[in-house]
């Protein structure tokens, strides 16, 4: 069975909450593969988060940051149950699709097993000004800054 929660509260806190709860064992019948007779395992509580994150990096090394990563980027292969969810996430975010998985290998390394991923899409950065021609090469307002970082 599963059961979906939403939390709230300081970091420390959800999170000693959640590894409390990946230390609990449950009993759960189960066969037993050589006697085909039932008997008692103990199982753990897994808590598995469904966290949204934002990654943010220059534009022309998407194909490096999805190798990292590797997202899956076709929804229904992900899971049927996720795809309206997705879908909903990526126009309410203002989305474009991310590039296809065809189009990158993914890397060996960082190797995290456990953990699935599925890009939503990108966003491309808007500048608070135009790009124009440095005039003082020490000025710090001639250089370009992204909204999200002001």
């Amino acid at each position: 069975m599963h059961l979906y929660v939403l939390t709230r509260g300081i970091l420390d806190a959800v999170r000693n909450w959640r590894e409390a709860l990946n230390n609990v064992y449950l009993p759960m019948d189960c066969k037993n593969k050589k006697t085909g007779k039932p008997e008692k395992r103990m199982v753990q509580l897994m808590v598995r988060p469904v966290e949204l994150y934002e990654i943010v990096f220059p534009a022309e090394h998407e194909k490096a940051v999805m190798e990292l990563i590797k997202p899956g980027t076709d929804f229904k292969a992900y899971g049927g149950k996720w795809t309206i969810l997705f879908k909903y996430l990526r126009k309410k975010l203002g989305l474009k699709p991310p590039i296809d998985r065809k189009k990158w290998k993914p890397r060996l390394l960082p190797y995290l097993p456990g953990v699935s991923t599925m890009a939503l899409g990108t966003k491309a950065d808007e500048f608070n000004y135009k790009i124009t021609k440095k005039k003082d090469p020490n000025s710090a307002f001639d250089e370009v800054i992204p909204k999200e970082l002001l």
